[in-house]
C-alpha cells in the first residue's frame, strides 16, 4: 500500500483473556492489507468506469458539434 489511510480495524480483548502476540498482530497485518487490496481494486475499477463515461459524453459531443457545422462544398479549380 501507499501508506494512505483508508480505515481501522479494531481488535478488542481476546477471549482467553491473553494480550494479543505477534502471530496475533501478523494476522491483523495481513487482514488489512487484504482488505485494503480489495478497496483500492474497487476504487480503481469505479474511476475506470468514470472515465470510460467522460470519454463517450466527449465523442458523444465531438459528433454533435461536427454535425452542427456548415456544409460548405470545395472550390474547383477551374
Amino acid at each position: 500500500m501507499d501508506g494512505k489511510i483508508i480505515g481501522i480495524l479494531n481488535a478488542a480483548d481476546k477471549k482467553s483473556g491473553n494480550s494479543f502476540d505477534n502471530a496475533d498482530q501478523n494476522v491483523l497485518s495481513t487482514i488489512s492489507n487484504q482488505i485494503a487490496e480489495a478497496y483500492n481494486s474497487l476504487l480503481s475499477k469505479e474511476q475506470k468506469e468514470k472515465l470510460n463515461l467522460i470519454y463517450r459524453d466527449m465523442q458523444i459531443a465531438s459528433q454533435i458539434q461536427l454535425n452542427s457545422l456548415p456544409n460548405i462544398p470545395k472550390k474547383s479549380k477551374d
